[in-house]
């Protein structure tokens, strides 16, 4: 009789919370793959990046977002597609608008600027249709506030709150992860693993905000230096990700700083730091979208590709495009632009394979 009043209580508990949630991951696949695709915004000179990796595994489907864009709705739109996907091969499809069949995912945040996150902010977070796992981030800057430089263009007081707080109100039941500055850490993949290495130091404080300020800003006006530093600090500081699966690699560098002619700054730091036998990846991202960035082409190509004619490097704004690509064109390497269209990959058997 207590067993049965038991049940009861738990089916009655059940009713009143909600069903169960269906995790449309929970999809094994016979023939295990990673695809690849750097997501192209709405518009092309849209400084803006988002990338998907999906884990296809023998014991179900891992969803990875590194960062993902100006908040257009683009990365939402690709998650979306792969939950309807995996629906209709779960013969459910007519579960599309049930928020109970839910799509799980890990944000790989490189940095709190708006053209980073917004779209996870915005649009992601709070869908019901999806799931967060696990969020990563960088650690905070201690770039001082209320005074020399503008809060307003202080990522990390502002995004990076308003990220937090969106996680907090609609993602409960997730993890969150903060990666140290010069700190390396590890996840493991069903065929691999993502490794996340931290900036090597606090662009914001000490030394390097003095660096930052010397190097970059020098002649600046007091105007553009209390306005432009935090920017460059929030890139400094960015988490770098490299995914290791099958053999193949694949790197993010963020926006990274490499602005002037120099063997020192934040981006020839990390390499220096880390190794390039550590980070060389069959994909690169090249930093900061490509943008302004001419001068990260030469340790770009001979420290971070494995192999320069058969790796690719990925710009990701028509400008960039049109900056890079005379620079990089000496090296004979391929270069890809996410502003004229998605760029994907798949890596299945070992084998690296461009899709179109």
């Amino acid at each position: 009789m207590r067993k049965s009043v038991m049940m009861l209580a738990s089916c009655m508990m059940t009713t009143a919370l909600g069903a169960k949630p269906v995790y449309v991951n929970d999809t094994a696949t016979a023939r295990p793959r990673m695809e690849v695709v750097f997501l192209k915004q709405p518009q092309a000179d849209n400084k803006s990046d988002a990338a998907l990796l999906v884990n296809f595994a023998l014991k179900g489907v891992e969803v990875f977002l590194v960062d993902g864009g100006m908040p257009n709705c683009t990365a939402l739109k690709a998650l979306l597609d792969l939950r309807r996907s995996l629906l209709v091969q779960m013969g459910k499809q007519d579960e599309e608008k049930n928020p109970d069949y839910k799509l799980r995912f890990t944000s790989l945040v490189t940095h709190c600027h708006p053209d980073h996150i917004g779209e996870l902010v915005n649009n992601v977070l709070r869908n019901p249709f999806f799931e967060l796992e696990d969020l990563y981030l960088p650690e905070a800057t201690a770039l001082p506030t209320g005074g020399d430089y503008l809060d307003s263009h202080n990522s990390d007081v502002n995004e990076r709150v308003a990220l937090l707080r969106q996680v907090g109100q609609f993602q409960k039941h997730a993890s969150i992860h903060t990666v140290p500055f010069a700190a390396k850490r590890e996840i493991p993949l069903d065929g691999g693993k993502i490794e996340l290495y931290g900036p090597v130091a606090d662009w914001g404080s000490g030394e390097a905000l003095r660096y930052i300020i010397d190097t970059y800003y020098a002649q600046a006006s007091p105007e553009k230096r209390k306005s432009d530093v935090p920017t460059a600090v929030i890139n400094s500081n960015c988490l770098w990700y490299r995914f290791v699966f099958q053999g193949k690699s694949i790197l993010f560098t963020g926006d990274v700083m490499k602005k002037v002619r120099r063997d020192d700054e934040p981006f020839d730091r990390m390499i220096d730091f880390y190794g390039p036998q550590s980070l060389r990846s069959d994909i690169v991202k090249y930093p900061h979208h490509g943008i302004l960035r001419n001068p990260a082409a030469p340790r770009l190509v001979t420290e971070l590709l494995l192999d320069a004619s058969r790796s690719f490097v990925v710009v990701t704004a028509m400008t960039a495009w049109r900056e890079s690509i005379p620079v990089l064109e000496p090296y004979h390497v391929q270069v890809r632009d996410s502003s004229k269209k998605d760029v994907r990959f798949s890596i299945s058997e070992s084998e690296l394979i461009e899709l179109p």
